[in-house]
């Protein structure tokens, strides 16, 4: 091997010197003698190759972070305290936003796996990313206005004309996933847009749902 491909490989392609021993057979402090003798830097100790960032990330992902599930009151406090009143620049909010896109689901530290998370199995539905498509596509279909009323500009609830808590037993719901995947969950045939007032006069808000015939 000359001194273009050890360069490539450890500099182009960001192999460590151990990975390029292993691929050759030989151990890591030879490649580190050859590379000397070709006269090729090595990386500084602070800095990795994109492989290696990509490694690291991936062991505190989700469940793997050792701070998954837990709450830091105190340094929350903290950090809050230190944080009041300093403004950013415009750059510098462009970086954060660009920096935060994409970490989603499984990707963000906080993630927890939606047939794990508290709550009952009905308030954890309505907080899926399916119900939000559900509630924006049953507000853009009636123009965003009530059904009964027909008030526009106020406060708007996307009202299931079926109510949830009975779809979970009719389909025989027992975990979130199984919900998400349900079709009849997400049908908008089911929904209307009602302001809140409108919505309080129906018979199914609240507990006054437990007063129809199939609730229990």
């Amino acid at each position: 091997m000359n001194k273009e491909w050890y360069y490539d490989a450890y500099w182009e392609d960001g192999q460590t010197l151990k990975e390029i021993g292993d691929g050759l057979g030989v151990h890591a402090q030879t490649i580190l003698n050859r590379m000397k003798k070709f006269g090729i830097p090595r990386r500084s100790s602070t800095s990795h190759s994109l492989k290696t960032i990509k490694k690291q990330s991936e062991v505190k992902l989700g469940e793997k972070n050792p701070m998954h599930g837990k709450k830091r009151p105190q340094h929350s406090k903290l950090m809050k305290k230190k944080m009041k009143g300093r403004k950013f620049s415009t750059e510098t909010l462009q970086k954060m936003s660009n920096a935060k896109k994409g970490i989603c689901g499984p990707h963000h530290n906080k993630w927890v796996h939606p047939d794990k998370r508290k709550g009952t199995l009905n308030k954890n539905i309505r907080r899926l990313s399916e119900m939000k498509q559900w509630r924006t596509a049953v507000f853009t279909r009636d123009d965003y206005t009530c059904q009964f009323c027909k008030d526009r500009g106020v406060f708007l609830h996307a009202d299931h004309i079926k109510p949830l808590h009975l779809l979970i037993k009719e389909c025989n719901i027992e975990k979130l996933s199984e919900a998400a995947d349900e079709p009849k969950f997400w049908d908008i045939e089911n929904g209307r847009t009602l302001c809140v007032e409108c919505h309080k006069a129906t018979k199914t808000f609240g507990a006054k749902i437990r007063k129809i015939d199939g609730f229990n």
